[in-house]
């Protein structure tokens, strides 16, 4: 199940290309300043003009920018330098880490950059924590909802003695009722605290800070709703559900599971042990200036995590809104993660000098990731409605008896199979890298920088069964040892006149991971051995995963009043790990007449299955001031992403079911290439306007972002129309010390879903007609927020 996590929750890309321009954002709803650069030469590490924080998903974290690829799930956030977490999974960096006023320095870095510093694929979000103050300061803020959340968030800083020695204490909480979804089962969406307190010390060379942080979240994954189909992309609400209002999570909270034994219990989904992840982290940071001109940075950060994950998956083709008398039948996975152990060290080490028109730069980071955890799975049925209602139907002579569950009948209620697994994991990896900016001559400036990482992996491996009653099995011990995840990236300016110029970067990034495999048949379809009546995964295969990206095109400056950047970009990843390979019998489902639906129980396993991703694709940044106190950014991109080598194929003899009806053999393929890639759109625009007024105390500003028309599924047989993420707001300046903001999230009042469809590879046109009603995700509603920001 950990797969289909993978399409939740994310991550993000662009250049760093060195370039003859600077677009600077002050923060996330303020108006970008430009300056004319065309005698400087200037590293581009960070994007500009994002409005990171942003987030028509939610209201404490950052958003995901396009970069040509599907978020997988792995969103970088990275504090004093560091990732706040290694992986999401089952951490997510949302439970270790705030936008808060102990924090300065936001921004996002390059694709190139992400890649330079950590290996990773897309754009990490950067924050660093406030330096202790010479005398006494405090910084607090205070927002309010529509729907009813509240945040409070409150940092001091200031001097211990005269000798550079200062503190640093935070605090934040926030009471988030997310999109104002009444779930019954718990009042908040997201309720989270933390604190942060730490020491500095600052001396003639340099400074060192020692600081604690804990934090403790309990946060909702899931965002899935039911809509009805009204076809050409069109969805509208069910009379049942509630877009603004109502959640698709069963509002007792009582979840029945299978654990990794077969065994059939029950999670209550407010309780801690299956909702608060809290983490503990001690960070090192420090600076450092030598006499021979070399500066050196370095973070170390030590975590402990309980980390929680619960994600209920109802299966988007799986649904009918008038089933059982009018109920609804909504077949639902869940995957459930209890408190994991997970234990992290993260260090880094880094060395700049300037040496004539040579930025140099060295480092090094070292990566420990060790977790334990069990993953508890189940599949069941539940009503199509607010707050639905878990049950089983039972076809008798005198018609249907529903039987709901009431937290005791967990085996009743449960299908068989879908056991859960448990997982324990390490990797260490230590890497070297090193960059250099440079000039030949007055019209020329490149950039290089060059990664090694060194990666040794151990796993102990259930041999997880997802058909038949489990049966207790010895863990399979692997290690992928002596691996090396390479990484080189390039840019280029060369300035044709002084405002006009040509630009180029690129981008290669390979790292390894692994996969487990069941034995195959010839046909590829997973068999049992060693005597067993069922399948385990027992063959680790190691993965090399390569990602490649390149741009080139122009740039163009006219002073403060025009900043023009166009470029023609392309990426590729390679050997993506298909996340949904279980196919049934649908070849079978004509034969079968009205028991059609019989043919759905007859499925398999029939991946590991790798493919690749490739988008090309154009855009054009423009920032411009045309007028005083007037701003503007303006950003189109026009791209093609494609699945490449990617298809399935599935075969399977006649089998017998438990309703005295045999499924007859039957076989079938389906092709993905070619096809535009779920979650992506053709055409995106981002617009960003604001002007000051009121003798600059006032500003308002607007956000917003168009999505051209997306898929829901590979085979591209449901569509999802185009719609606008918007967003805007006032800025008053009362005075130095106090900033008073109103913010509207989605002001045109968008309604509609997005995303992956869950199960629907095998989704053809013939039953995407047919289909009465999906599940994806929502479109977060109209909401007002009204926030004070005080210093003192």
């Amino acid at each position: 199940m950990k797969k289909l996590l993978s399409a939740l929750c994310v991550v993000l890309v662009f250049g760093m290309s060195k370039q003859v321009y600077s677009q600077e954002q002050k923060d996330s709803a303020s108006e970008v300043k430009t300056q004319q650069t065309t005698d400087t030469l200037i590293s581009k590490k960070e994007e500009k003009n994002r409005n990171v924080m942003l987030n028509a998903e939610n209201s404490t974290g950052p958003r995901n920018v396009n970069i040509g690829l599907p978020f997988r799930g792995d969103l970088v956030i990275a504090e004093n330098g560091v990732p706040v977490v290694y992986y999401f999974y089952p951490t997510n960096p949302l439970a270790a880490w705030r936008k808060d006023n102990s924090l300065t320095k936001l921004g996002l870095l390059s694709f190139e950059e992400g890649a330079l510093l950590y290996g990773k694929v897309g754009n990490p979000v950067r924050s660093f924590t406030r330096d202790a103050s010479r005398k006494h300061q405090g910084y607090a803020s205070i927002a309010l909802t529509s729907n009813g959340t509240s945040r409070y968030d409150a940092t001091f800083t200031g001097p211990l003695n005269k000798k550079g020695l200062g503190y640093i204490v935070s605090a934040y909480k926030n009471f988030d009722k997310g999109n104002g979804i009444n779930y019954q089962y718990t009042d908040w969406y997201d309720n989270t605290s933390l604190g942060k307190i730490g020491i500095q010390q600052k001396y003639n060379k340099g400074s060192v800070k020692l600081i604690y942080k804990i934090v403790d979240s309990k946060i909702i994954m899931s965002n899935y709703v039911p809509l009805k189909n009204d076809g050409d992309g069109e969805f509208s609400e069910l009379p049942t559900f509630d877009l603004g209002k109502d959640s698709y999570i069963p509002g007792s909270g009582l979840i029945p599971y299978r654990d990794a034994y077969g065994n059939a219990k029950v999670a209550n989904l407010d309780d801690d042990k299956f909702s608060q992840s809290l983490s503990h982290n001690i960070y090192l940071v420090g600076d450092h200036q030598f006499d021979n001109g070399w500066d050196m940075e370095y973070t170390s950060l030590f975590q402990k995590m309980k980390g929680t994950m619960g994600v209920i998956f109802p299966l988007s083709t799986n649904i009918d809104p008038d089933a059982n008398g009018g109920i609804g039948s909504q077949l639902t996975l869940n995957q459930l993660i209890p408190q994991a152990d997970v234990t992290m060290s993260n260090s880094r080490l880094q060395f700049t000098k300037k040496i004539g028109t040579h930025r140099l730069r060295a480092g090094g980071q070292y990566q420990m990731f060790h977790r334990e955890y069990e993953t508890l799975t189940g599949m069941y049925t539940m009503t199509v409605e607010a707050n639905p209602r878990i049950y089983t139907a039972q076809r008798t002579a005198t018609g249907t008896v529903i039987t709901y569950f009431d937290g005791t009948n967990a085996e009743e209620v449960l299908s068989s199979g879908n056991n859960g697994k448990v997982d324990d994991n390490q990797v260490n990896k230590a890497a070297l890298y090193f960059s250099d900016d440079f000039s030949l001559g007055n019209r020329l400036d490149l950039g290089l920088g060059f990664r090694i990482e060194h990666q040794n992996y151990k796993e102990t491996h259930d041999q997880f069964n997802s058909n038949e009653a489990a049966v207790e099995s010895e863990f399979i011990e692997y290690e992928q040892k002596d691996k090396f995840n390479k990484v080189a990236v390039g840019n280029l300016v060369f300035k044709l006149t002084k405002n006009f110029g040509v630009i180029a970067d690129g981008c290669y990034n390979s790292y390894w991971d692994i996969f487990w495999d069941s034995k195959r048949g010839p046909e590829g379809t997973p068999i049992p051995e060693d005597g067993n009546t069922y399948t385990r995964s027992t063959i680790p295969t190691d993965n090399e995963i390569v990602v490649t990206k390149y741009g080139a095109g122009v740039y163009f400056n006219i002073g403060s009043k025009l900043n023009l950047v166009s470029k023609i970009t392309g990426i590729k990843k390679a050997n993506v790990k298909s996340t949904e390979t279980t196919l049934y019998n649908a070849s079978a489902e004509a034969s079968l007449g009205q028991m059609a639906g019989l043919a759905q129980l007859v499925r398999d396993d029939f991946g590991p299955e790798l493919y690749d991703i490739q988008t090309l694709g154009w855009t054009t940044d423009i920032v411009a001031n045309p007028f005083k106190n007037f701003n503007i950014h303006f950003l189109i991109t026009l791209q093609n992403p494609q699945y490449k080598n990617y298809s399935l194929s599935y075969k399977f003899d006649a089998t017998p079911t438990p309703y005295g009806v045999t499924v007859p053999a039957g076989e079938g393929s389906y092709n993905y290439s070619n096809n535009q890639v779920t979650q992506l759109s053709k055409v995106l625009l981002e617009i960003d306007p604001s002007y000051k007024f009121f003798q600059g105390k006032m500003k308002a500003w607007l956000s917003l972002r168009y999505f051209g028309k997306q898929y829901g599924n590979a085979l591209n047989t449901v569509s999802y129309k185009p719609w606008w993420e918007s967003f805007g707001g006032l800025d008053y300046n009362m005075s130095r010390n106090v900033i008073l903001k109103f913010k509207v999230t989605n002001f045109l009042d968008q309604r509609g879903i997005k995303g992956d469809l869950v199960n629907s590879m095998q989704m053809d046109v013939a039953k995407a007609e047919q289909l009465k009603a999906v599940v994806a995700s929502a479109i977060r509603p109209r909401q007002f927020e009204l926030s004070v920001d005080f210093k003192f």
